[in-house]
């Protein structure tokens, strides 16, 4: 049926909204009952957790803002438009979906937080804590963070501003701005960035194996 809607290929998992970004590494039953039928491994991505309690932004991130005449700030209301001219110059694909959805189904455009240079919207980090209308992607794990939880992520910054810091330093900030909002046990998922998110203390708790079937 799926080749006659004129597909090409199935993923397990991976969907928006999605449960699991792949299959868990831990269920080799699951990964061999796929194998029989067709499907081929393209990837390998994990989750990462870190309790906030402690956090603090690293001083050369707040430097690294200071002399980019950078800011990182809530998303307001009327932030929505440029916000979405920023994804279609940027990310126009799943995260311009994910976000733009979160922010006007949910109506939480506060949880989407905007790195600014010299006022124009440069990127974005998307977040969800205990309270939130609809959690999705990494809060589906929230009951196994308990209280206060929180979760980061997709999370990126223009072509033009690369090679600066500014990454590093947005990604510092939401943090911080989660912490303050009360957030604690927080997660990022489906990530390969092991070294980007290590180094703000956070490790690796959940592994998955991309699997895909050629139709």
């Amino acid at each position: 049926m799926a080749r006659s809607l004129g597909w090409s290929k199935v993923a397990f998992g991976s969907d928006p909204d999605h449960l699991l970004p792949g299959v868990p590494a831990q269920m080799s039953n699951l990964r061999s009952a796929l194998e029989r039928v067709g499907f081929k491994e393209t990837g390998a991505c994990f989750d990462l957790v870190r309790d906030l309690s402690d956090y603090s932004i690293p001083s050369e991130c707040l430097t690294v803002l200071s002399d980019s005449g950078a800011a990182v700030r809530p998303c307001d209301v009327s932030d929505i438009p440029g916000l979405d001219d920023f994804f279609q110059r940027e990310f126009p694909g799943r995260w311009r979906h994910d976000v733009m959805r979160k922010i006007t189904v949910d109506r939480e455009p506060g949880q989407v937080f905007l790195l600014t240079v010299e006022d124009q919207i440069e990127g974005f980090a998307m977040t969800q804590q205990e309270g939130c209308v609809r959690p999705v992607a990494g809060a589906v794990w929230r009951e196994g963070l308990g209280r206060d939880w929180g979760a980061l992520g997709p999370i990126g910054i223009s072509r033009s501003v690369r090679g600066r810091g500014l990454g590093n330093a947005m990604l510092a900030s939401s943090l911080s701005h989660l912490q303050k909002r009360g957030a604690r046990r927080t997660v990022i998922d489906w990530t390969t960035l092991g070294d980007f998110y290590g180094a703000h203390g956070f490790i690796v708790t959940k592994r998955y194996i991309h699997m895909t079937l050629d139709l």
